[in-house]
């Protein structure tokens, strides 16, 4: 209880936790890190073009990835429990309400994802989102870029490091405030730092997801996958 917590920031200043999401996304983006799910993310937008980002924080994992398709008639949608709309992008929208992933009544009309985020949620949770997007015959992208162990741990500290101090100069808007709290008092690089190493300790990898949804697996409602893409493995749950 007390790692999730951590991990979920309720106790910091919505301006730092602004940054930290801006910061996470930009380094998922610049080293596209989910570009491996852009096939699995055409196959599920064949002939539904329109795309929910659920949990999406800053939205750059969704947004770039939906970019890397090119194809204009995808409709993307961003949400968030605590919504924290960007001001510079204009692939999709950011929806202003508060999204609880939890309450959600899928749509089956409609594509969800969530980009490193399935790892906040109980077993049981999950096994509740997922069973609630397949009797609804929702499609669904979920992915993961963390996952137990010393490798990840190190991949974690590794690109927070390095990313944070490399790509922040380049996050739109630019902002000193965000400058400052970089280099001169490097509360983000603490931040980010420490939200990957709490996050290592709650991941979960591909064989704890078969284990997990080993009966869906079964059935071939859906497919678990794993696949490297330098620092990170990528874990992703998807519908068939």
């Amino acid at each position: 209880m007390v790692i999730k917590e951590l991990e979920d920031y309720a106790w910091f200043p919505p301006v730092l936790r602004r940054f930290q999401v801006e910061i996470i996304g930009e380094i998922a983006c610049r080293m596209k890190i989910y570009s491996c799910l852009a096939g699995d993310l055409r196959s599920l937008t064949n002939d539904r073009k329109v795309v929910t980002d659920l949990c999406s924080g800053s939205g750059l994992p969704a947004i770039c990835l939906i970019r890397s398709l090119r194809d204009p008639d995808i409709q993307l949608t961003c949400t968030d429990l605590y919504p924290q709309p960007p001001k510079h992008h204009t692939t999709g929208t950011y929806q202003s309400d508060a999204c609880n992933v939890l309450t959600l009544e899928p749509d089956p009309n409609i594509v969800y994802t969530m980009f490193n985020a399935f790892h906040h949620f109980t077993d049981l949770q999950k096994k509740q989102i997922i069973e609630r997007m397949l009797h609804q015959k929702s499609r669904f992208l979920f992915a993961e870029i963390l996952e137990p162990g010393l490798l990840s741990l190190i991949s974690v500290i590794v690109a927070s490091l390095a990313g944070t101090i490399i790509f922040t100069p380049f996050i739109k808007p630019f902002s000193w405030k965000r400058i400052v709290l970089t280099y001169l008092i490097p509360v983000n690089i603490l931040t980010v730092l420490i939200d990957g190493i709490i996050s290592v300790f709650r991941a979960t990898n591909d064989q704890i997801l078969r284990t997990l949804f080993a009966n869906e697996i079964k059935e071939g409602r859906v497919v678990v996958k794993r696949s490297f893409y330098f620092p990170v493995f990528v874990t992703s749950i998807r519908s068939l």
